[in-house]
């Protein structure tokens, strides 16, 4: 079963696939369809079962498969396992949409983002490494101008950071940035009601509360 936290990281990437996608897709367009699911088993034969936390397809037909890795924890012999599934992962996923894909790995611990960039050696001078999202790639500082324009990455900025608030100021304004993106206004009012929750179970209880009462917030993510 996933751990909270994992969980909330892998919902958050896949409820927000085309701001993910747009990182990877440079010229993606509003009408290019975008799915995000979780769950993708990726078996082959002779049997061994493969299972990566969830995928992002975009196009149809597929232009381009993103296996979506939520790593929470990590030890040396986690590591050792995920050095054989990744790339895997990324090559079953190859075989059956039949174009480009890449393994993203999602993380908001600085050790595991050091050794998830580190190339993996498949033999024969052949090196293949994950794209990876961590701590470095978040914002010491969260503006409302970077949220609107990367919404996904502030978002796992905030969820990364939950447990830290004293104060609503942040998330508050962090939300009501990423409702006035581009990448919200594409997304169903469960989709958005979806990263609203997520942020509000990464928070400490009594700061979770002070936002889910909040009014300005509530005009801006829980529509009527």
């Amino acid at each position: 079963m996933l751990g909270s936290s994992h969980e909330r990281i892998l919902q958050l990437v896949l409820a927000l696939s085309r701001d993910f996608a747009s990182m990877f897709v440079t010229d993606l367009s509003d009408d290019m369809v975008v799915t995000g699911t979780s769950g993708k088993e990726l078996t082959e034969s002779p049997p061994q079962q493969l299972r990566a936390d969830g995928v992002i397809v975009v196009g149809d037909p597929p232009i381009l498969g993103i296996i979506v890795e939520s790593q929470t924890s990590m030890d040396a012999k986690d590591y050792a396992d995920k050095t054989l599934k990744w790339p895997h992962y990324a090559i079953g996923l190859r075989t059956e949409l039949k174009c480009p894909t890449l393994t993203l790995v999602v993380t908001p611990d600085p050790k595991i983002e050091s050794s998830a960039r580190q190339s993996i050696d498949l033999g024969g001078g052949n090196l293949w490494r994950p794209f990876v999202i961590g701590p470095s790639d978040m914002p010491k500082s969260l503006t409302r101008e970077f949220a609107r324009e990367h919404p996904g990455l502030a978002l796992l900025t905030v969820i990364s950071r939950g447990p830290t608030y004293t104060t609503i100021d942040e998330p508050a304004a962090v939300l009501q940035a990423v409702a006035e993106s581009k990448s919200a206004h594409t997304l169903e009012k469960g989709q958005q009601q979806t990263y609203y929750d997520l942020v509000l179970r990464s928070l400490a209880l009594d700061v979770a509360r002070s936002l889910r009462d909040d009014e300005m917030t509530q005009q801006f993510i829980v529509k009527p």
